[in-house]
């Protein structure tokens, strides 16, 4: 089975530009939190441990917590837009046809396998987050990217061809193809079209609560001189644990 390669242009969308951490007082960090419930009426993306008000993080863990935020957040976009907004370019089927399987096979230079992006999100996020985001993003069991087996032409690389001489003069002919398994995307993978938040810069506030947790406030777009100003629709709630040594984040925001 042979593939055309799709027309569809693999849109390479800015990562995040600038991004500005900086320590959240308590104070902010509540009234941030508040602002965002009250307008959306929703805590889905809101961390539920409490603030220890006694607790008073080193700079050390500050500075860690700060560099740590910066990367998980830069990364959390670019699985917005593997998972949500974009998800990768692939080959179009014979005759602009379904795949048979439902599984697109992926166009990218840049992500090449199932495991690589599935270390990729298990890398950001903790496993149980990771694990719904891989085989469950839309809530209704769709994994967006899967294995794939795919037959492939069989040709001699050094004559580039199907059949072979013995040394009897006697030519033998080869399997004309095999199967290779190669990263595929779901047919029932949409991007999500209306989304219209804006990622190229943002400042993040960061509240270590503990030794191993700390809130993460996210406002796409900046941060002007005061948080009760932010378009709530702009401001995003998530939080880091520590895990073996390892920051990760515990709830996937976009």
């Amino acid at each position: 089975m042979s593939e055309n390669k799709s027309k569809k242009n693999a849109s390479t969308a800015t990562l995040v530009a600038t991004i500005i951490v900086a320590v959240a007082a308590i104070a902010l960090a509540i009234v941030a939190v508040i602002t965002l419930n009250k307008s959306s009426g929703s805590t889905s993306n809101t961390p539920s441990s409490s603030v220890d008000t006694n607790f008073k993080p080193t700079d050390e863990l500050v500075e860690e917590c700060q560099y740590a935020a910066h990367d998980l957040v830069k990364n959390n976009y670019e699985i917005v837009r593997l998972f949500v907004t974009e998800g990768l370019p692939h080959y179009d089927e014979p005759y602009g046809n379904l795949p048979e399987d439902g599984v697109y096979t992926v166009n990218s230079t840049d992500y090449t396998s199932l495991s690589q992006i599935e270390e990729f999100v298990k890398s950001v996020f903790v496993n149980s987050e990771a694990e719904r985001i891989l085989t469950n993003i839309d809530g209704n069991g769709l994994s967006v990217y899967k294995n794939r087996e795919v037959f492939v032409d069989v040709v001699d690389e050094e004559t580039g061809e199907t059949a072979e001489t013995t040394a009897t003069g006697e030519t033998v002919s080869r399997p004309h193809y095999t199967t290779e398994t190669v990263l595929g995307i779901s047919a029932d993978f949409k991007p999500d079209t209306s989304y219209n938040k804006d990622w190229s810069s943002c400042s993040i506030a960061v509240l270590p609560i503990s030794e191993n947790e700390c809130r993460l406030t996210i406002y796409l777009g900046g941060l002007d001189e005061s948080a009760e100003s932010a378009d709530p629709d702009n401001v995003l709630e998530t939080q880091m644990v520590k895990i073996d040594g390892t920051w990760k984040l515990s709830v996937f925001v976009y």
